[in-house]
């Protein structure tokens, strides 16, 4: 009897651990992918439903479990869409190559708790999707690591939804387009693996091109140019006019008159 007494004492004890291994025992969620000097945020993760939403826990938690290699990273339903088709209150976060992008998240009271790490992936290529979980072990798809909830990156430690913080830059020479990219917690307090993550899209803009002016000495010296002589116009010669010839008013004379003439010239 005490046997089957102590067989079912350490059935259920083991019933109860295994429920206890596999129950969610932390959460969280990228909130801002391009928080603003100004406090305001510019871009937002794929399906986001905003802090507003009483039930975001519940809408926007992505837990991988049991660490499967082919398990999808990105929310399946959610986030795995992509382009993203947020509303336009809520745009994807945008920047030129060599930007830096600023992302916020809530620890949900996982402060400095074992310190773990936040990694941020991408395919490093346009419309490039990351889509399980094994494709993250390749290190070329690391993008930055970075703690997840420290006082160095949170506002105030004492408070267990405070902001925390971290910054990714996007390396110069990228191509414009769109990408996505892939937070990732692995909090793995948890023995059967406890691990977060949400995708979002960053647009890559390119970059505009500045007229530059010229340096001083670049420019070939001008030679002046010769002042072109302006032709006189030239006056209209005017052609001498010929006086008329007075015609004679004498008559002309007939052989007739001739003849006699000469007779008269003979006998003076």
């Amino acid at each position: 009897m005490q046997e089957r007494i102590l067989a079912l004492f350490l059935l259920l004890t083991g019933i109860s651990f295994l429920h206890k291994a596999t129950t969610v025992q932390a959460h969280s969620w990228l909130d801002c992918s391009n928080l603003l000097p100004s406090g305001q945020c510019a871009g937002y993760p794929i399906g986001y439903p905003t802090r507003a939403n009483p039930d975001i826990n519940t809408l926007y938690t992505y837990l991988i479990s049991g660490r499967p290699a082919n398990g999808p990273v990105c929310q399946p339903g959610r986030q795995d869409i992509f382009p993203s088709k947020n509303p336009k209150n809520l745009p994807p976060a945008s920047t030129k190559p060599g930007g830096k992008l600023h992302l916020t998240w809530q620890p949900n009271g996982h402060l400095e708790e074992k310190r773990t790490k936040v990694s941020v992936y991408w395919s490093g290529k346009p419309n490039k999707l990351i889509k399980t979980r094994s494709e993250l072990s390749n290190p070329q798809r690391l993008l930055k690591e970075m703690d997840f909830a420290s006082p160095q990156n949170c506002d105030d430690p004492k408070n267990p939804n405070t902001i925390c913080h971290g910054y990714i830059t996007i390396p110069k020479g990228t191509k414009p387009g769109k990408y996505q990219l892939v937070w990732y917690w692995p909090f793995d307090k948890n023995p059967v693996g406890e691990e977060y993550s949400t995708c979002f899209e960053v647009d890559v803009i390119a970059p505009t091109t500045p007229s530059t002016p010229p340096k001083k000495g670049s420019e070939p010296v001008k030679k002046p140019k010769k002042p072109t002589k302006t032709k006189q116009p030239v006056k209209p010669t005017k052609k001498p006019t010929k006086k008329p010839t007075k015609k004679s008013t004498k008559p002309k004379k007939t052989k007739r008159d001739q003849v006699l003439g000469a007779i008269e010239q003979m006998w003076m």
